[in-house]
């Protein structure tokens, strides 16, 4: 394998690590932020040994890197006590999980012309491994799994927006999502349909209609 072919695989493994490492460290602390639960002082403990982060790996740095840029970034108007107002730290809030969603799947996806330099093995591996039946429902399940969680973020957005007093029927909105999912598929990290359904018509998703005292 070429120097370069070499140095761009460590480069998407360190770039994908970032990501994760981000997403791991970054979610917990914005849903903390809507369901009014985040301590102020939150960036004073954040560390990579909440996502089992090991100082002995390759790809530490990265993890290292992605909780300093979280740490020293500006103060977020979804954070507590900021006195932007709830629809401003609502809006930011759900802008930064959209964003924070994005970049992992954008850091797992291949550098581009990362595969230029590639050897005919690694193209051939890479190759087998798309067409692998077993991997391919692996990732379709992954992804319907991340779809699913996306929407029942947007559904703590809408239900946010409905307990400003907008008139926002965030309930028909989630169902309608819901609608959309999968059939028959399970997804690897995401809701199940009958019971996110059932918590609906059973008002236990009624929480999600509030807003942190913080924010307002």
């Amino acid at each position: 394998m070429t120097s370069s072919y070499i140095w761009d695989l460590k480069q998407q493994c360190a770039r994908h690590q970032y990501g994760f490492a981000r997403y791991m460290l970054l979610k917990p602390v914005l849903m903390d932020a809507r369901t009014g639960t985040l301590d102020p002082s939150w960036r004073q403990r954040l560390s990579t040994a909440m996502f089992g982060g090991a100082p002995e790996t390759d790809l530490e740095d990265s993890n290292q890197l992605a909780a300093h840029d979280i740490s020293t970034m500006d103060v977020q108007p979804w954070e507590p006590y900021t006195g932007t107002g709830w629809r401003t730290a609502l809006d930011a809030w759900y802008a930064a999980l959209l964003e924070l969603n994005d970049s992992r799947d954008r850091t797992e996806r291949p550098m581009p012309g990362s595969e230029a330099d590639a050897p005919e093995i690694a193209l051939r591996f890479s190759d087998a491994i798309a067409r692998n039946p077993v991997l391919t429902d692996f990732a379709e399940r992954a992804a319907e799994g991340r779809r699913r969680w996306r929407d029942w973020e947007g559904a703590w957005y809408y239900a946010g927006l409905a307990a400003g007093g907008l008139e926002v029927d965030w309930r028909n909105w989630y169902r309608g999502r819901i609608a959309l999912w999968t059939n028959g598929l399970s997804s690897l990290e995401g809701p199940s349909a009958l019971e996110e359904l059932t918590s609906l018509e059973h008002g236990d998703k009624d929480h999600m209609q509030s807003l942190p005292a913080y924010w307002t």
